[in-house]
């Protein structure tokens, strides 16, 4: 069906005449009567009867547009919503990021984000498994490591890295640690959300090693590895990102800061569309300038 003829038909309803109808719409007194023809011919039935002076609904026409104007301003409503929506960002916006990433970092970030764009909310998923962004609704996926799906775009914001970690009274009692032969000696808390990081791959500016720790307590959680490694229970391998607070109050220090893994790159990932809505435009541009600074 030509929503302009029913358009046209409904502005001839309430002007009562072709010709005023015609004058509003910028379009000719033709145009008009052949739209609604038109619309008479799909409809199969007559809306309107013309006389030289006058133009009479039929009951047809009378129910047709009672019920047609009702759903034109229901189209003028939705397309009102949606020009304020492209002008001002407001609605649920759902994320997706690791279940242990960075939460001192992004827990005061978020807040400021909703109190600079009150008419969004937002809706978070910490999960270590990959959620799809289609079929889980998912908005903005924050994830660590190299870029997979290319059908996806994504928008760097910088690199996450993982040393040694220890309390300053582990490190006091415990044997010198100089070099990554060195932990043979240690008592190894393992941070494993990923069966292969049970591994430690350290590397150096100058030289790469491959480690297999003798474990003393194994975890997928980064912050039950590091309340551990707070206690004073052994050496740890962590993302910097999650001690940042305990390594400025010296709860814990950065071993052989030389050696670390291999940096994990940070992405923000969102679905391709021709036009992304203003929530994600925003959403990542407020991140990225909040927490470039944070990361290398």
């Amino acid at each position: 069906m030509d929503l302009n003829a029913v358009m046209m038909f409904n502005r001839v309803v309430k002007v009562g005449s072709f010709s005023k109808a015609a004058v509003e719409l910028g379009v000719t007194k033709s145009t008009i009567s052949k739209k609604i023809a038109e619309l008479e011919s799909h409809l199969g039935t007559t809306l309107l009867r013309r006389t030289t002076r006058s133009i009479q609904l039929t009951d047809m026409g009378k129910q047709f547009h009672e019920q047609s104007s009702k759903g034109l301003s229901e189209i003028k409503k939705a397309t009102e919503q949606a020009q304020a929506t492209s002008i001002e960002p407001r609605g649920r916006l759902r994320i997706t990021a690791p279940s242990d990433f960075a939460t001192s970092i992004l827990a005061p970030i978020l807040a400021e984000f909703l109190e600079t764009y009150p008419k969004i909310s937002l809706e978070m998923m910490l999960t270590d498994k990959i959620l799809d962004l289609v079929n889980d609704d998912i908005d903005v996926a924050i994830r660590l490591g190299p870029m997979m799906d290319s059908s996806l775009s994504a928008k760097k914001i910088g690199r996450d890295v993982f040393q040694l970690v220890a309390s300053p009274a582990y490190i006091k009692r415990s044997p010198p640690l100089q070099e990554p032969g060195d932990l043979k000696k240690h008592d190894c808390l393992v941070f494993a959300p990923k069966p292969d990081m049970r591994t430690w791959r350290l590397k150096s500016r100058t030289s790469r090693t491959t480690l297999e720790p003798e474990i003393k307590f194994l975890s997928n959680n980064v912050t039950t590895v590091k309340a551990l490694v707070v206690q004073g229970a052994g050496v740890a391998l962590l993302p910097v990102s999650n001690c940042r607070e305990e390594i400025e109050a010296k709860c814990i220090k950065v071993v052989m800061p030389e050696w670390s893994m291999e940096d994990a790159p940070i992405h923000f990932l969102f679905q391709k569309h021709h036009f992304t809505p203003p929530k994600v435009l925003v959403f990542i541009s407020y991140m990225e300038q909040r927490m470039k600074p944070l990361f290398i």
